[in-house]
């Protein structure tokens, strides 16, 4: 009973030695501790804060995306239009160099008249009979008539041009 006693003794003297030990290492210091709530706090806030911005930074990605998808439909209607434009515009110099060139052909047969007159009117004067002068009328009467079309034909060709 004796030995029974003092293995007793020793096993509770073991248990009280083992459960200082535990709780001693099991104490959390009282400003670590604070501190760490402290940092817990502000890390909590901060984690709060990032996911506002996150949300903002989301939402001005959307919008700025809204932008891009709008300015990307305006660019292509844009080319578009300037397509037609350019191809309406390009249609219309042919045209205009067209008639450009049928009027500097018309103005080139006229002027091949008009030398041929002024020839056959020099001619005539040189001649001078009664006859020859009725002809020189008649001839000079083409030739107001001939002055007359080519100053039309020429203010076509401006106009054209211009």
């Amino acid at each position: 009973t004796g030995d029974k006693s003092a293995l007793e003794a020793e096993v509770t003297s073991w248990r009280d030695r083992v459960s200082k030990m535990v709780s001693k290492y099991h104490q959390v210091d009282p400003e670590a501790h604070r501190q760490l709530q402290i940092k817990a706090q502000k890390l909590e806030k901060s984690h709060g804060e990032v996911l506002k911005q996150k949300t903002a930074a989301a939402k001005r990605a959307a919008e700025l995306q809204d932008q891009v998808t709008s300015l990307q439909a305006m660019n292509k209607t844009t080319r578009e239009g300037m397509k037609s434009r350019m191809k309406a515009a390009a249609e219309k110099v042919e045209k205009l160099k067209a008639q450009i060139a049928e009027a500097t052909t018309a103005g080139a047969a006229k002027d091949k008249a008009k030398a041929a007159l002024a020839k056959e009117l020099a001619q005539a004067k040189a001649n001078g009979s009664d006859a020859d002068k009725k002809r020189i009328a008649a001839l000079e009467e083409q030739a107001v008539k001939m002055r007359g079309l080519l100053r039309k034909q020429a203010e076509k060709i401006k106009n054209m041009v211009g």
